[in-house]
């Protein structure tokens, strides 16, 4: 017989009150963690918003021109919403449209910048005195020897651009120093213009030259290809954007990938900022954990050397909601 299996007793367990109180250890306070600033890489960010509402009937080669050079400022100082791409330019804009596109499209190379006059200097052109709006840009053409003035010594900022004139402006800045060299035969060897013998004498260099650009030359660019050169037609306001596209290889197209310089600068055009339909692609265009941010304003502006029409800003970024985007 099996002996009694002996039972176990368990100490009671202690009541409630018999536990120790427990004092909750107060909050640790932390010091606030400001959000840092999105780190936003360069990318490409092309727009086709626009403050000008007429460019619907152009080609969209045009239309491109006229936005990527929007974007760089060098419509900065047109403040209507029309931009009248069928209507002749006049040599003293187009001067001033060619001095910032050059030093946009080349922003980062100080070699092939035109450096800007100052108030105060003597004037070159009689024509074109120290209050002409354009006068910071004609004189700084003038002065580097890009152009040169009439037998009056006289700009005409207020006649018409022609086609012989808007080559003979540009292409200096196509090609290094000394490389413009052609005559007529030139350009009929090459060209083949029914017209060439009407081409000014003064242009023949630069439009047998221009030829020698290839797929980079700006008669290519802005009229096509062409029989007839119409060396006296004035040139409108879209073919001279699009001449100013690009200066040589470079285009205007591949800058606004440098819209979003090291974070967290952006590139804006007085005196607007940039249309809202852009910002927006600017905030979609951000990784997916920063996408939250937006643009409050813009405490600090400072013009890029040699170029006013470009502003160079250090926005403020708050975090936002999603549903306040």
């Amino acid at each position: 017989m099996s002996a009694p299996t002996p039972e176990v007793e368990l100490p009671p367990e202690p009541s409630p009150e018999a536990q120790p109180a427990i004092t909750p250890s107060p909050p640790i306070q932390s010091t606030p963690i400001a959000p840092p600033l999105p780190e936003v890489s360069p990318q490409p960010l092309t727009s086709t918003s626009t403050q000008f509402t007429d460019l619907e009937a152009i080609s969209k080669l045009a239309h491109t021109a006229i936005t990527n050079l929007e974007l760089l400022g060098v419509f900065a100082h047109i403040d209507s919403s029309t931009f009248d791409p069928e209507q002749s330019i006049k040599r003293g804009e187009f001067a001033r449209w060619l001095v910032l596109a050059n030093n946009a499209i080349h922003q980062g190379e100080p070699s092939r910048q035109i450096r800007l006059a100052q108030r105060g200097e003597r004037p070159i052109f009689l024509d074109v005195p120290e209050d002409h709006p354009d006068f910071i840009y004609i004189q700084a053409l003038g002065s580097a020897g890009l152009v040169e003035g009439d037998e009056n010594q006289e700009f005409r900022p207020d006649s018409l651009l022609s086609r012989a004139e808007l080559i003979r402006f540009k292409l200096p800045l196509d090609v290094p120093p000394g490389a413009i060299e052609g005559d007529l035969q030139q350009i009929q060897a090459q060209w083949g213009f029914t017209d060439t013998e009407q081409i000014p004498e003064v242009a023949r260099a630069a439009i047998a030259t221009d030829r020698t650009l290839g797929e980079n030359s700006t008669i290519l660019r802005t009229f096509g290809p062409i029989r007839a050169f119409n060396p006296f037609e004035p040139v409108t306001r879209a073919e001279a954007a699009l001449a100013l596209s690009a200066f040589a290889n470079q285009t205007a197209a591949a800058i606004p990938s440098a819209l979003l310089l090291p974070p967290p600068y952006l590139l804006l055009r007085p005196p607007r900022l940039l249309p809202a339909p852009l910002l927006t692609q600017l905030r979609n265009s951000l990784p997916p954990p920063q996408k939250r941010v937006q643009i409050s304003h813009l405490p600090h502006l400072n013009p890029l050397p040699n170029n006013p029409g470009i502003i160079l800003a250090q926005p403020q970024i708050r975090r936002m909601q999603p549903e306040n985007l």
